[in-house]
């Protein structure tokens, strides 16, 4: 976890001087802290969830954040959306959820995964509104709000967790550094999503990236059930009404 972080933030750092943006204030430093400190706690039980059980498993019940999104965003700041909305939005995290279960058992689910799958969850949806009430303020972009926020959970990860582990071959160090920017500009879009429109909607949007999965299956060809096909061709007019 520290190393993924570490390498997002200097590949940030390197293109750092094309956009960096901050407008330094108290209350903009309080929020972006609060911001990654909830990520870092997040972040730690995701991948404390795929240490309890398998990928398959973990994935459905990791797809919650948008449904504690909208009653925190509600609770904590007063921003409601319509019961129309949020009730699609709801009906896409189900169908995701009921999406990714299709096919798998839970023969090797363990009680103490549901833990640290409903907190990741739990934290991910809350982290929201510190990174919405950041954007709206103007005083920082996109680009410099993740690099902070990487900044920020590499240091606490290795406060945490200690050094990272650099003891790597090339390939493995090649492969990381190809996730680390596709998670990048993975975030960069969200966040810029967060900037435009609602937060928890967003992110019920974000979270429909299984669809994707089982379509282009279906295309290139490989395995593929109807059911699952079936709940995915159902999730799609539903993202168009919240889009």
């Amino acid at each position: 976890m520290p190393l993924n972080f570490l390498l997002m933030t200097c590949i940030l750092t390197a293109a750092s001087p094309i956009f960096f943006r901050f407008e330094l204030s108290l209350h903009l430093v309080i929020l972006i802290f609060v911001m990654a400190v909830l990520d870092t706690a997040g972040n730690y039980f995701y991948f404390k969830t795929f240490e309890s059980t398998d990928a398959t498993t973990a994935i459905p019940l990791l797809s919650l954040a948008p449904v504690f999104a909208f009653p925190a965003t509600w609770l904590l700041i007063g921003q409601a959306e319509s019961w129309g909305c949020a009730l699609v939005a709801c009906a896409i995290t189900t169908l995701i959820i009921s999406m990714s279960c299709i096919g798998n058992t839970f023969d090797k689910f363990r009680a103490k995964t549901l833990l640290p799958a409903i907190s990741s969850s739990l934290l991910f949806g809350i982290s929201t509104i510190p990174a919405k009430m950041i954007l709206q303020s103007g005083d920082i972009n996109v680009p410099t709000l993740y690099l902070l926020r990487a900044a920020l959970i590499a240091a606490f990860a290795a406060i945490i967790f200690g050094r990272p582990q650099l003891s790597l071959k090339t390939n493995q160090i090649a492969m990381i550094v190809g996730r680390n920017l596709i998670v990048i500009l993975q975030y960069l879009m969200l966040y810029c999503a967060f900037s435009v429109g609602s937060a928890p909607m967003s992110l019920a949007i974000a979270s429909v990236s299984p669809v994707f999965v089982v379509l282009l299956s279906v295309l290139a060809g490989e395995p593929w059930s109807w059911p699952k096909l079936g709940t995915a061709l159902l999730i799609v007019p539903l993202v168009g009404v919240l889009a």
